[in-house]
């Protein structure tokens, strides 16, 4: 065979070797496309070749000539080229010419319009994958100068119904015919020498093999592909039915002979085979009986995967069974193992999850069977466990080691009692033991190897023995019930992906042994809350080890001499950045913040607070120990106490409640990322809903692909009272949700939708503009445009580069949820707000001053601007009224501009503002609050007289000719120009941060004063302040950075002392890529958007998320379920009439069955 393989490979590459070099090419009349050959005879030849890479570069009905002429020189077609005719799904039909040579490498690929194909009597070479997937051809003719049918040539060829192979064929490599499923038979001619085991596989109509007599390779027996000699069973047909007898004289039956043969009910082995070969039954579902016959010596590995036997007698002469020989055989009750078997495979009962009993005749040296039980002949190893035989079991006394895939997939399996001699467990050992939650580990125990607790979802507790060294590589992934683990002192390794995804995980206690934690140990242990690392060093620890851990509330307790080194490691420090720290160590001066957690305290792993104490309930009792906690100062009624002689805190039961303070805290740092392209954090929006017949239609499309989504009907408490899947495609979609057993009453209905874990920051759009200056949310579920994106564009250019090009420098645009750009349908532009005249500064040519916008929680839009025309602020009252006059309107017309002094004033001459840099509104209605920072003197040069921070209430006039301004804070700091911006919290209280020179305490950087104009907090930070946003929780700001380098966004999160003083830790720093940040903007799901006006352009940034989140349908698509018998009074007269089923739904058309007809006060039951 490896002579024939040499001589086809040689031939090949003496083919090529005839075509030194491509040279040029051109295309015919007809479109098709060639590539000139230079050949080294010198003849003139050109083979067909794509338009298109990607596939699809031919439609229609194709002919290819046998020459084609190009500048008066005639080509022979010779070829058909690599990827040809890929994917030409609207090709119908194809002709090829006599003289043609070779067929290429996916030439017709995907042709799945084609049913015929003539491959001309001059091919010799019929390349890779040459007709794969060609769906709909019918019929081939394999021409006799073709000796080698090459890899997947006609795979999934699924209506070949006809194949002829030509009498010069060799050899029928791997795939070739696999999966052409109406192939019924196949002839084999004389002249070939080597058929590949899975040629023919998954053909699954093939009945019959037939070999023509002269063929000195192969012969056929009843049908079946043997041998000449009949000594090996190569092939037998995938449709072939019934019961086979393997034909005697048979010595072996080959590697996948009867693979696929789904039909097969029994097998008869003769005492002649002495092997059984890899993968012989492979999938024989229908398979229940095979009588093997003394003679046999080796059954080999995967030998009856998925076979549908129900009981196996292994007879005295086997002597090997390999590896998963029996896998997933769900069928299999009983297996008897012979007298001679010395050597099994790992796992040869893998996923029988059927098996009652393993029996093993008592005169084997190797293996034992106790009570159906499969041990080692000195019971020393438990080998395999039959699942069916009980859900509890006792392993026996004297047992040391549990075996590879000793209990897998042992679903039934609830308990295990295992004795104290046991010292390893081995790779996957109970791995996919869904049903055990009870397993004791004995105290001898050593090592748990890979996978070994794998999948056990029901574990709920390991107590893991002193004297353990190594857990392996995925020892625990997912098992999500597992809440609490303490590694020992004595254990050193951790492996990679050791409790991996085990999302249940609150409390880890890393003992004072362990050197080495691998990738991605704790990844995915979302609910980690406690976290005690005892060793006296850093361990090594590899990427990603605490990757995902996300919840605010964890606790990190690290010894205070190895924080540093802690930090300088990347897997920590990520954790450590993220999280609150209590060091073991002493700071009395310290005070102590903690981010969220519980009220009260029973133990020293729950000593976290959202205030600076807890509170210990009376009557409990405490033992703190602090080597355990790590806490080595704390107070107890105000007082601090210390460690006893055992190293412990130990507090008696008291009458009253009291308070325990812990006193050491460290602060954490950012995580910097670098943005990288991704797509945002996923929600619905959108929302809308009709009740048709009983059933909630919702209607609503995601701003991203999600991985989960769930439409819910809530009642008037919020909770959850019916429920449907929606799809996780971003297109629009209706969701049907049934109405009928809900009681009496008013639902709403949201939509919760899940995304792709992100451990990282992820960038998505990337819009160019000319000096964009701000950007906008609208974060309000009431609003019809909830999730729409706003962009203010400063300046006009002619430039068609951006988007100020296409739309005539509009100015406001505007993006969908899924940050699509809506256009202009009045203009046909990417821009709202009318001509750029209408905005233009006096006396320019080139400048319009649109700077920032905000959207008020009613969906008013408003805009300022830096300009002198006395209308520095504009708005429109909701989206849809700025998309249908396509202007917006000017507020505070009844003020008077100053050219002279470039400010405004009231008519009182009070000063008002100037142009607007940064403003921030809150509320909504009578209650809407407008804060505006000024700082405005001439357009580019910026003096600070004039500059101030004032605060106006807009209410819902539609247009105010002089505003109120509630507070003025001019005076209280010099504020820098252009880009200062300003942000309320959700306190009320007004953050502002400041772009250019270098923080002073006359002209800081960063300023907090709260909702009663008390100043809170005050920094001297050079931050830049290109945009400041606080997020809509009111948890987080974001700062942008914009004169540092690298160009950043950091977010802090804010923590607040008892007398509203803010503490702000900075948790992660996005390295963004777009130059100066001039604003930013949160939408509720995790996403941010920043403006830059140096870089000129808008994008988002997905921050990780791991919660679903949850959109609410606007009040109005609120529903109530009507108790028909109890209608207000109505005029019956000319009363329209409506019906109702038995459950108070309205039925728009009712048919048959049984209904309440009201018209007008009147109700009555009746059967249509």
């Amino acid at each position: 065979m490896k002579k024939h393989l040499l001589k086809a490979t040689l031939a090949i590459v003496g083919l090529l070797m005839s075509i030194n070099v491509f040279a040029a090419g051109f295309t015919d009349e007809n479109g098709l496309a060639y590539t000139i050959l230079e050949t080294t005879d010198g003849s003139n030849a050109v083979e067909v070749t794509y338009t298109n890479s990607k596939g699809g570069s031919y439609t229609g009905d194709i002919v290819v000539p046998a020459t084609v002429t190009n500048e008066e020189v005639t080509y022979n077609v010779t070829h058909i080229g690599s990827k040809a005719f890929y994917k030409c799904t609207g090709m119908t039909s194809i002709v090829l010419p006599e003289g043609l040579k070779s067929i290429g490498k996916e030439a017709f690929y995907g042709c799945n319009a084609i049913t015929e194909v003539n491959i001309p009597s001059t091919v010799t070479y019929i390349i890779n994958y040459a007709f794969y997937n060609c769906k709909k051809l019918e019929a081939v003719v394999i021409p006799d100068g073709v000796e080698v049918i090459n890899t997947y040539s006609f795979y999934n060829c699924i209506a070949l119904k006809s194949l002829t192979l030509g009498a010069g064929v060799r050899e029928i490599n791997s795939s070739a015919f696999k999966s052409c499923e109406a192939l019924p038979s196949v002839t084999i001619p004389k002249s070939v020498a080597t058929i590949a085991n899975d040629a023919f596989g998954s053909c699954t109509s093939l009945a019959e093999f037939a070999v023509d007599a002269e063929n000195e390779t192969y012969c056929a027996i009843d049908k079946i592909l043997y041998s000449k000699d009949k000594s090996t069973l190569i092939m037998c047909p995938t449709a072939l039915a019934g019961s086979v007898t393997v034909a005697t004289g048979a010595t072996t039956i080959g590697n996948g002979a009867f693979s696929g043969c789904k039909q097969i009910t029994s097998v008869t082995v003769p005492s002649t085979v002495t092997t059984i070969g890899e993968d012989a039954f492979d999938g024989c579902e229908a398979l229940t009986t095979v009588n093997l016959s003394e003679g046999l010596q080796t059954i080999g590995e995967h030998a009856f995967d998925n076979a549908g036997i129900t009981a196996i007698t292994v007879p005295n002469s086997v002597t090997s069974i390999g590896d998963n020989a029996f896998y997933y055989c769900l069928s299999l009750e009983t297996v008897k193992i012979g007298s001679g078997v010395a050597t099994l495979g790992v796992s040869p009962f893998y996923r029988c999850t059927a098996l009652k009993s393993i029996e093993v005749d008592g005169a084997n040296a190797n293996f034992a069977s106790v009570d159906g039980v499969l041990y080692s002949k000195d019971n020393k190893t438990l080998l395999a466990y039959p699942n069916k035989k009980a859900a509890t079991y006792d392993i026996l006394d004297g047992v040391t080691t549990i075996g590879e895939y000793a209990f897998c997939y042992c679903t039934d399996v609830t308990a295990v009692t295992m004795p104290n001699t046991v010292t390893e467990l081995k790779k996957e050992s109970f791995s996919n033991c869904s049903a055990l939650a009870s397993l004791n580990f004995s105290t001898a125990l050593v090592s748990i190897n890979e996978k070994s607790f794998y999948y056990c979802e029901a574990l709920k507790e390991a107590k893991l023995p002193e004297g353990l060294i190594f857990i392996g590589n995925m020892a625990f992934n997912k098992a999500t019930s597992l809440t609490e683990v303490v590694i020992p002192n004595s254990v050193t390794t951790l492996d990679e992906k050791a409790f991996q995804n085990c999302s249940a995980l609150a409390d880890v206690t890393i003992g004072t042994g362990v050197t080495e934690i691998g990738k991605s140990a704790f990844y995915g242990c979302k609910k980690l809350t406690h976290l005690f690392v005892l060793p006296k060093a850093t361990p090594s620890t590899g990427t990603g080890a605490f990757g995902s851990v996300t919840n605010a509330s964890v606790v990190l307790t690290i010894p205070t001499e190895l924080v540093e080194e802690y930090r300088a490691i990347s897997a920590w420090k990520n954790l450590i950045n993220n999280k609150p720290i209590l060091e073991v160590s002493a700071d009395a001066d310290a005070k102590a913040y903690f981010a969220t957690g519980l009220e009260t305290v029973k133990d020293v792993k729950h000593l976290v607070a959202d205030k600076t104490s807890v509170i210990v309930p009376s009557g409990d009792p405490l033992t703190i120990s602090a080597e355990f906690s790590g806490i080595y100062d704390v107070k107890f009624n105000d007082e601090v106490i210390t460690l006893n002689e055992n190293n412990a805190y130990e507090l008696e039961a008291f009458e009253e409640d009291a308070t325990f303070e812990v006193i050491k805290y460290v602060a954490p740092e950012a995580v910097v990322y670098t943005a990288t392209a991704g797509t945002a954090n996923p929600y619905a929006y959108g929302l809308k809903s009709e009740i048709v017949d009983g059933k909630l239609n919702a209607t609503f499309a995601l701003n991203t692909d999600a991985t989960a989504v769930t439409v819910n009907v809530l009642d008037a408490e919020g909770n959850v009272v019916a429920t449907a899947a929606g799809a996780t495609t971003k297109d629009e979609q209706t969701v049907a949700i049934d109405l009928l057993s809900l009681p009496y009453a008013t639902y709403t209905w949201a939509v919760e939708v899940a995304g792709a874990e992100k451990t990282g920051i992820e960038h998505f759009g990337n819009y160019s503009f000319w000096h964009p200056r701000g950007v906008e949310v609208d974060n309000s579920m009431e609003s019809a445009s909830f999730g729409n994106v706003y962009v203010t564009e400063g300046q006009y250019t002619s430039n068609s580069a951006y988007w100020s090009g296409t739309g005539g420098g509009l100015g406001l645009y505007a993006f969908d949820a899924a940050f699509n750009p809506i256009k202009n349908e009045a203009t046909g532009k990417y821009a709202f707000t009318g001509g750029w005249s209408l905005y233009q500064r006096a006396g320019t040519a080139n400048a319009a001053d649109f700077c920032r916008v905000r959207v008020a929680e009613d969906g008013r839009i408003f805009v300022t601007r830096l300009n002198d025309k006395g209308d520095y602020i504009l708005y429109a009252n909701n989206f849809e009224e700025l998309a249908a006059n396509n202007k917006l309107n000017s507020l505070f017309t009844g003020l008077t501009f100053d050219a002279s002094t470039y400010k405004y004033t009231n008519a009182d001459g009070a000063y008002m503002g100037a142009g607007n840099t940064g403003f921030d509104i809150k509320g909504s209605g009578e209650d809407l609050k407008l804060l505006s920072i000024s700082s405005f003197s001439n357009h580019w040069s910026f003096v600070y007289d004039g500059a101030s921070c004032d605060e106006y209430a807009l209410g819902t006039a539609a247009t105010l000719p002089v505003p109120t301004q509630i507070a003025g804070l001019t005076g209280k700091y010099t504020i820098a120009p252009q880009c200062t911006n300003v942000s309320y919290d959700d306190r009320g209280g007004i953050w502002y941060c400041q772009y250019r020179g270098a923080p002073t305490n006359a002209q800081p950087g960063l300023v907090y004063i709260d909702a009663n104009g008390v100043e809170k907090y005050k920094d001297l930070v050079s931050r830049g302040g290109g945009g400041i946003r606080v997020s809509p929780d009111g948890k987080q700001i974001a700062i942008a950075s914009s004169s540092a380098n690298p160009k950043q966004i950091t977010i802090y999160n804010i923590m607040w002392a008892a007398d509203g003083t803010p503490n702000l830790f900075p948790e992660t720093v996005i390295t963004h890529g777009i130059g100066n940040v001039n604003d930013i903007a949160w939408d509720l799901a995790g996403n941010l958007y920043a403006v830059s006006n140096a870089g000129e352009l808008v994008r988002g940034f997905a921050l990780p998320r791991t919660e679903a989140f949850t959109t609410k349908a606007a009040a109005k698509y609120a529903f109530t379920i009507d108790d028909p018998t109890a209608i207000e009074e109505i005029e019956a007269e000319n009363a329209p009439v409506e019906y109702y089923n038995l459950q108070g739904m309205k039925v728009a058309n009712p048919e048959k069955g049984i209904f309440i007809k009201k018209q007008g006060n009147k109700a009555t039951k009746v059967v249509l």
